[in-house]
């Protein structure tokens, strides 16, 4: 069976020149709300080219995700959907039944979400799941469909196919199941794919993979890509051409090397300046910021929207909506101000810079250790499956000094998360030791640790109690700890909420009543109330917009200058780490397989998956495209882990003794690494062509 048997006729043109692909003209989704009337999605106008790849950008709430699912047809009965022109290949998109519309859908247009767990039934195999998807538009037998589907995911990179389709969607990787949704939508050839933040939560290695997954099957099935995200690095690596949305409206639009290079709009200038970019500021100063978050607009606007936000507004911009500027050539912009009026993009950076200093000076003496730390779990598959040892941690030792910014970095899987919990007092070791001061927590008690040692998560709304007020939420420790009472309490409450950045009446408000950047400041407002030492971050940022990370990140910064504090930064966006961290430790499996300080770790990388991982980075520097990967897609299985060096069955530098062979974390003058082939000149030379 061929691919082109597959494909079905497509859609006339209806010969006007402007039917082919996706057309939005004039797009406008609102709800009737008892405030009035509620447009999330105003005027939007946009249009693919075959074959290309459009990006549409902007921060949570800008209208990025109601767009694409206006376009599909899957919005609310309540959404009211308008547009002088919304079509693809000829068809009009609401002037269509609902069975034709459907038929397009799943055929012609195919979309990829962000969580493949949540858009994946977990009642059902893999395998049912793809061919049932085929054989609604296609008059094909279930072996047919069984073949293509079996062809697709050997095309997406997933060794074993034809086991794989008998599995659940539980038994497989966020990666691999995000592959499993790309193969999902191919089945039927589409002409269109949107996908909404498709690699958001995944590593930077999967996401590398990922994004030039999309790309080749772009290249070898002529599909085109609208893809939305927040990410800058993905716009600049990705994009042809670029929609920048801000309150429903496209504030801008343009190629990539347009948009990202010479941004007209200021928001587009304030979303580049959030970015943390090597090479642009000294570690530990401040990010660019854009203040407070995206306003819901009802009504017609009466001035520009971004105003409220803009550094550069003025009387004008007040004055009335703003129309948009177009020069030609896909070229436009709502602004009133003349953009070369404006300061170059890093110029307001560069400025504030010169004014901070960085976030820590010198770091102090050992505040904690961790000396030869072993956690084993045992894990059994079914409930009469044979219990199969998992080291989640193995052997590790680590040091973190008074006023230290320690990062952790490596995949999913590799025991970061554990290491925090034994950090944290949360595990205790099955061997080595963890020390506070010098001296073992094994002995100490929790509450005592709970006053020095204090988390902050990766997704704050989890980590919240939502039947408490941020007030109780931020009090409880006080509580636990016995610390003054309740008149004294909220006073401590507010103090602590102003100096997060949260006014003082959010003490009566709930955690679904905040956005995600404030949900987050509220963590940390909690973890920070009895004055820790230490403070524990597993991925506080990676669920935030970037404009949020920027904020949290300059938190964290300035809370760390006013209380001396030490950080443990966990994360796999290795640009945040190399702005915070004073020396970083790759994690691979379990073990610590390089430790050293930031500069020398990004500059001269001597552990070939720590070079992976710095090669996957997705820097805005438009034209590079996506880093190819050095590693392979499959993480090793932690109960069955490869023999020698754990690393090796990926390792494009791998030896004999590598495979044999496990290699010691070897100290020496520039920190420490754990590979047999470190000094090698050939790993020399790759690390060079990679910087």
């Amino acid at each position: 069976m061929t691919l082109t048997a597959l494909k079905a006729p497509p859609t006339q043109d209806d010969g006007s020149g402007k039917g082919r692909g996706l057309v939005v003209e004039g797009l406008t989704v609102s709800f009737e709300k008892e405030d009035g009337i509620f447009k999330p999605v105003r005027d939007v106008s946009l249009s693919t080219t075959p074959g290309q790849t459009l990006c549409i950008v902007g921060e949570s709430g800008c209208g990025k995700s109601l767009t694409s699912l206006a376009v599909m047809g899957l919005l609310p009965r309540a959404a009211k959907v308008t547009a002088d022109r919304l079509s693809f290949n000829g068809a009009d998109l609401l002037d269509i039944s609902p069975r034709r519309l459907a038929q397009i859908r799943g055929d012609r247009i195919s979309m990829i979400f962000q969580d493949p767990m949540s858009s994946l039934h977990p009642t059902f195999t893999i395998g049912n799941q793809m061919i049932e998807i085929m054989r609604q538009h296609r008059k094909v037998s279930r072996a047919q469909a069984r073949e293509r589907a079996v062809d697709l995911l050997e095309r997406v990179g997933i060794t074993a196919a034809g086991q794989r389709l008998g599995q659940y969607p539980h038994q497989l990787s966020g990666g691999l199941r995000q592959r499993v949704m790309i193969a999902m939508m191919l089945m039927c050839e589409p002409d269109l794919i949107v996908a909404d933040e498709p690699t958001t939560a995944l590593d930077v290695t999967i996401q590398a993979q990922i994004l030039a997954l999309l790309k080749d099957l772009q290249k070898q099935f002529g599909l085109t890509l609208v893809l939305i995200t927040h990410d800058m690095g993905i716009v600049a690596r990705t994009a042809d051409e670029v929609a920048v949305m801000y309150a429903g409206q496209v504030v801008e639009r343009g190629t990539a090397s347009q948009v990202i290079s010479a941004p007209l709009h200021p928001y587009t200038r304030a979303l580049m300046d959030c970015l943390p970019v090597p090479g642009t500021q000294p570690r530990g100063t401040h990010l660019g910021s854009i203040p407070a978050t995206v306003q819901q607009i009802y009504g017609d606007p009466k001035a520009c929207l971004f105003a409220n936000r803009c550094a550069h507004a003025h009387a004008a911009c007040r004055a009335g909506p703003v129309g948009e500027t177009s020069p030609g050539e896909g070229r436009s912009w709502r602004c009133v101000l003349d953009p070369k009026a404006l300061p170059s993009r890093r110029a307001a950076a560069a400025i504030a810079t010169d004014a901070r200093e960085t976030a820590s000076g010198e770091v102090g003496e050992n505040v904690m250790e961790l000396r030869g730390v072993d956690q084993t779990f045992w894990v059994r598959r079914g409930l009469f499956g044979e219990a199969r040892r998992l080291a989640a941690v193995s052997d590790v030792s680590l040091e973190l000094k008074r006023g230290e910014v320690l990062g952790l970095v490596g995949e999913s899987g590799c025991g970061k998360s554990t290491l925090a919990r034994l950090l944290l007092g949360l595990n205790r070791p099955d061997a080595g030791d963890v020390l506070l001061d010098g001296k073992s927590i094994a002995q100490a008690d929790q509450r005592v640790i709970a006053r020095r040692i204090q988390p902050i998560f990766q997704d704050p709304y989890s980590s919240l109690n939502p039947r408490k007020t941020v007030g109780e939420i931020v009090s409880l420790p006080l509580s636990v700890h016995k610390v003054g009472d309740r008149r004294e309490w909220k006073g401590k409450v507010e103090e602590q909420l102003e100096r997060v950045g949260l006014p003082g009446r959010f003490i009566h408000s709930y955690p679904n009543q905040l956005s995600g950047g404030q949900r987050q400041r509220v963590s940390i407002a909690r973890a920070l109330i009895m004055r820790p030492e230490i403070v524990v971050c597993d991925e506080p940022t990676s669920a935030l917009d970037v404009s949020v990370q920027a904020q949290i990140i300059n938190l964290l910064i300035d809370l760390q200058k006013e209380f001396t504090l030490s950080y443990i930064f966990i994360s796999h966006n290795l640009a945040v780490v190399e702005h915070l961290a004073n020396r970083v430790a790759v994690m691979y499996l379990g073990r610590i397989v390089e430790l050293t300080d930031t500069a020398t770790l990004f500059d001269r990388p001597r552990h070939p998956y720590s070079q992976a991982l710095l090669k996957s980075v997705l820097t805005p520097e438009p034209g590079r495209g996506i880093p190819e990967s050095t590693v392979g897609a499959g993480f090793p299985n932690p109960l069955d882990p490869p023999s020698g060096c754990a690393f090796h069955p990926r390792c494009p530098f791998a030896v004999d003794r590598c495979r044999r062979e496990r290699p010691a974390l070897q100290t020496d003058a520039t920190g420490a690494v754990a590979c047999h082939r470190a000094g090698d000149p050939e790993l020399a030379m790759a690390r060079t062509s990679d910087h």
